[in-house]
């Protein structure tokens, strides 16, 4: 088992099908599944996860997610590390297998909606300079002034997603979901560590982000591939009866 501690570093993008998202939740009649060392019902127990948890389940051999057979998962432990092992496909429940939401690209962003439920996410520009004090170096420091490639680890008290240490030039401006007639903000600090959702035009958001509904107990899920080359990263939205409950940034295991 690997263990990789939360820091912006190297990786790379998998290719998924379109069929399959790279998050799965966990669903289990027992309330609980098991994550293990192989891929193997002997194989020693490294955690044991609840039903309904998630899980980043980006790719198995040959880049599909495979339902039937042991998957590779990887999952955030309670201090924050990321770790990795095995289990079996018969207890996940990828995302990608509930009603797809069309994404519209707006303005200013996109939105996905169904039924009068679901999502607007506003995005834009990002001004490094005027937010340079607020960024922190793996030692604690505020980057300085005149550097022209930064080295930037933390915002705001939270992990930086989205750049290989270098100045971000984008990032979220504000997430709301709409359900019966209402509209909720999300608080910034659940999404603004994550930049670069877009470089340089908003159609790019056509293909880095996907939604998915669940109508049995109105679940509503955003899964998004933002960034590009050594910072690519995938995040996850999950929203239950209109109300956040679950934010997931995940590095890709080859990082």
């Amino acid at each position: 088992m690997k263990t990789i501690r939360l820091l912006p570093i190297a990786l790379i993008a998998a290719a998924l099908p379109a069929a399959a998202e790279p998050f799965a939740q966990i669903r289990d009649a027992d309330g609980y599944a098991y994550i293990r060392a192989t891929p193997d019902t002997k194989g020693r127990i490294v955690a044991k996860m609840p039903s309904g948890g998630y899980v980043y389940a980006p790719e198995g051999d040959g880049g599909d997610f495979r339902s039937g057979q042991w998957q590779t998962v990887y999952y955030s432990d309670t201090k924050g590390y990321i770790k990795e092992g095995w289990m079996h496909g018969s207890r996940l429940n990828n995302i990608g297998s509930h009603r797809k939401i069309p994404v519209k690209i707006t303005a200013d962003g996109f939105s996905c909606m169904h039924n009068g439920i679901g999502l607007t996410v506003k995005v834009g520009k990002f001004d490094y300079r005027a937010h340079r004090r607020d960024f922190r170096d793996r030692k604690g420091a505020v980057p300085a002034a005149a550097a022209e490639f930064p080295s930037i680890d933390v915002y705001r008290g939270k992990t930086v997603f989205g750049t290989d240490g270098q100045m971000p030039t984008t990032h979220y401006r504000s997430i709301t979901f709409t359900r019966k007639g209402q509209t909720v903000a999300v608080a910034p600090a659940a999404f603004e560590h994550l930049f670069n959702p877009y470089f340089d035009s908003l159609s790019e958001l056509r293909h880095g982000n996907a939604c998915y509904y669940r109508a049995d107990d109105e679940t509503f899920f955003l899964s998004a591939q933002n960034s590009d080359g050594a910072a690519v990263y995938n995040v996850l939205f999950v929203f239950e009866k209109g109300r956040l409950k679950k934010v997931l940034p995940m590095l890709h295991p080859e990082a």
